[in-house]
């Protein structure tokens, strides 16, 4: 076994200890047990009938899920598929990717190969990352549900893990078993063995005679997962035997009251909700917890990880202390929120996107932040010809833009037009401007200049901003 290049304490496999054979005439119960389990997840789920792609490292756990799958075709309404996705991280990556194809090739299943790059010099560990890119890899993937392999040790793990960082109530409820893959995914992602323990898995491997890879990182104690699954589970067990169900009786625990704490947040979010905003005066009326669950949710809607219980309580304190008109901006990581005019505004972090970006006329263009959509309309938005007579392109502000709206009005700058629309302060650097030739022609959210607006017998361009939703 190879060591990292941190020269990490590693240990060799040692499945006599972690993995205790099953007697005699266990192999064959056990067999049934999990093919029949897992179909019976699968028709409770509503999944047999769904386009099911297996998530396939190659390790123990998913060959395990591969050979029930293979052995359950006849019993799903589609054949599953399965899906490797290359990190190249370990220098047996190729090899892994050699070996799940000739896996799925022997049971006649289809498999998908997807390789994605992991920075090893970013600020984030290449394990996240890699989960990350997984995941997105996932999204591609022509199926309606992700299978992965997790089992009840995986779970109790994961417990454990997210206990010492110190998560809240959800975050301890564990891995759902079946679940959206992200927002506003139409996909699913789903744990048929989630309730199977792994000396159970191991069992059914070796009654079946598979073969799998074995993962040189798995040794790695500096891995905090491998520290808990090789040195403190197996002491645990020594004392508690059945600590595995114990935890497992406590997840179920924490997944009824999460999803309580979920309901009533769910209603408090509804209730704050005011013009696109949380109402802050209604934040302050709910108390410091329920407000707090409030915008844990707000972030999760969002797509974004809740961050440590004091981040938050810093943006309660300063949207409820800050004076009227102050500006108030507390940066989350994935983004801020923002408060303007009572209201508390959640503001995702954008990307530099490009200054300047031509229109050949085309439908629509995507720009920072989202899409401008361009059409034609007799008598409407800006006359073609006059757009005709010189380059068009959208740019963002850059400071003494004027635009004059109404013929018997004068020219305004854009500081006061975006002030008397009540657009705020974080929003305005990132509206798109349209110019023909050095023209201001059009402003988000504000409207046309006056000069060249289309006549009522002359094809126009009406220009409509769609922001991207976060």
């Amino acid at each position: 076994m190879e060591n990292s290049r941190n020269s990490p304490i590693t240990r060799q496999s040692c499945e006599a200890q972690e993995f205790p054979a099953s007697p005699a005439d266990l192999p064959a119960e056990i067999e049934r047990e999990l093919e029949l389990g897992v179909l019976e997840f699968l028709r409770h789920c509503g999944l047999d009938a769904a386009r099911l792609c297996l998530g396939l490292s190659g390790g123990i756990d998913s060959m395990v899920l591969l050979e029930i799958l293979s052995r359950l075709r006849a019993h799903l309404k589609e054949p599953p598929q399965a899906l490797h996705v290359h990190h190249g991280i370990s220098a047996h990556a190729d090899r892994w990717a050699q070996f799940c194809r000739s896996a799925c090739e022997v049971r006649g299943i289809s498999l998908s190969l997807q390789t994605v790059q992991v920075n090893r010099r970013g600020g984030e560990s290449p394990e996240a990352q890699a989960r990350e890119r997984r995941y997105a890899a996932f999204e591609r993937a022509d199926a309606d549900v992700i299978l992965l392999a997790h089992h009840l040790d995986d779970q109790c793990e994961t417990f454990f893990l997210r206990l010492l960082r110190g998560s809240g109530v959800t975050g301890l409820a564990g891995m759902a078993q079946d679940r959206a893959l992200a927002r506003h995914s139409s996909k699913r992602v789903a744990r048929p063995l989630l309730s199977v323990a792994r000396q159970h898995v191991l069992a059914y491997a070796r009654s079946r005679s598979l073969s799998w890879i074995e993962d040189e990182s798995n040794g790695d104690l500096n891995l905090a997962r491998n520290f808990l699954r090789l040195d403190v589970l197996p002491l645990i067990e020594s004392r508690f035997p059945a600590y595995r169900a114990t935890i497992g009786r406590a997840l179920g625990s924490l997944r009824d009251a999460s999803a309580l704490l979920e309901a009533r947040a769910r209603a408090d979010l509804q209730h704050v909700w005011r013009h696109q905003s949380l109402s802050v005066q209604c934040l302050r009326e709910l108390g410091c917890e329920r407000a707090l669950g409030v915008l844990r949710l707000h972030l999760a809607d969002h797509g974004c990880r809740a961050p440590p219980r004091a981040r938050l309580e810093e943006v309660l304190r300063q949207s409820f202390s800050a004076k009227e008109g102050a500006r108030v901006a507390v940066n989350l990581g994935e983004g801020s929120y923002r408060r303007f005019r009572g209201g508390l505004f959640w503001v995702s972090a954008m990307p530099a996107g490009r200054t300047r970006i031509p229109w050949d006329g085309a439908g629509q263009a995507a720009v920072q932040g989202g899409e401008l959509r361009f059409t034609t309309r007799l008598g409407e938005g800006l006359s073609r010809s006059k757009l005709m007579q010189a380059p068009c392109v959208v740019r963002f502000r850059n400071g003494g833009e004027r635009l004059k709206v109404a013929p018997d009005r004068p020219t305004r700058s854009l500081k006061n037009l975006l002030q008397e629309h009540a657009i705020a302060p974080w929003e305005r650097d990132a509206l798109p401007l349209f110019y023909c030739g050095e023209h201001l022609a059009w402003i988000a959210r504000v409207g046309y200049d006056c000069r060249l607006l289309a006549r009522p017998t002359e094809p126009g361009v009406v220009i409509e901003w769609i922001p991207r939703v976060c």
